[in-house]
């Protein structure tokens, strides 16, 4: 099984005594957290280096019922195969799915980034985890299955070095586009924009964009993200980072969502406030919190 995605990874569950292990090969150093009985706050951060390793997932387990995760906390470019678990004991069925699956479509900020400054945490690694990001606390607070398409520096359009995220869409690995699915979710939560702005604004911080370029990305992403979801929930959000022309991403959301007579698309305007002290400007941990707290109101509002 290989797992490439932020917040992807594998559960399995049985009735396990001692170590459990996992062979794996990774593509390059990456950082994990090994989840026993979904007890998140006391997860175990994992790193795997380049190659191939033997990892312990758990140990010392008493002879009795376990549920064990594998979350990748790493954003995607990198992955790691799952080859070989080594356990004493019985496997048991697949882990049931949770009755809420949550989508979020973002670029660094939802992949959880540079949450803190080079002087707060000089391990660039460390700077990083998912646990601490506004997709996962909204996952936990609605006790939701979670699914994230991220990647740092992506966009809504195709900018110079910034690529299009939607290109992967429905990819179940960022390395092999071909290699896809056809899933639903619930609830599509999209967090994009802060890799746009700046193509659309000039030195005095305006907004310029003749050919409505902008407009016509942000449509034909919920266009696409309406076709795969053909029920779900969508809320398009902005501002968590970069809150300038916001007016330009609520009206063509709510633009697109009268024009397809679709009424269970929204925008929500997230808070930048005084939270972005993270590397390059990026949300810190206290406001993944906060706007993961205004996602998860929203979305008790609407019923879940």
């Amino acid at each position: 099984i290989t797992v490439e995605w932020m917040n992807s990874g594998i559960t399995f569950a049985g009735v396990f005594s001692g170590d459990v292990t996992l062979d794996v090969t990774a593509s390059k150093l990456l950082h994990c957290f090994a989840i026993i009985d979904d007890d998140v706050n006391n997860a175990t951060r994992l790193v795997l280096a380049e190659g191939d390793s033997t990892i312990i997932l758990a140990s010392g387990l008493n002879k009795e019922y376990h549920k064990i995760t594998l979350e990748k906390t790493t954003d995607a470019g990198s992955y790691f195969t799952a080859k070989t678990l080594n356990y004493t004991g019985v496997l048991a069925n697949k882990p049931a799915d949770k009755e809420l699956k949550i989508e979020f479509i973002g670029d660094s900020v939802t992949s959880a980034k540079a949450l803190y400054s080079s002087t707060e945490q000089s391990d660039e690694f460390l700077r990083t985890d998912s646990r601490l990001g506004f997709p996962s606390i909204v996952a936990r607070g609605l006790n939701a299955d979670l699914s994230v398409i991220s990647r740092s520096g992506h966009a809504i359009n195709q900018h110079e070095t910034k690529p299009r995220i939607m290109d992967w869409y429905n990819s179940i690995l960022y390395t092999n586009k071909d290699n896809s699915y056809n899933g639903s979710a619930d609830v599509v939560v999209v967090a994009l924009g802060t890799n746009d702005t700046w193509a659309y604004i000039d030195e005095n911080g305006t907004y310029t964009d003749p050919n409505g370029e902008l407009v016509s990305g942000i449509k034909a992403l919920l266009t696409q993200v309406r076709a795969t979801n053909p029920n779900a929930t969508i809320v398009f959000t902005y501002g968590m980072m970069d809150n300038r022309i916001a007016n330009i991403y609520k009206t063509a959301v709510e633009g697109w969502a009268t024009d397809n007579s679709d009424a269970n698309t929204y925008y929500l305007a997230l808070t930048r406030g005084e939270y972005c002290t993270g590397d390059d400007g990026h949300p810190n941990p206290e406001g993944h919190a906060y706007n993961a707290n205004k996602i998860i109101t929203f979305l008790r509002g609407k019923g879940f």
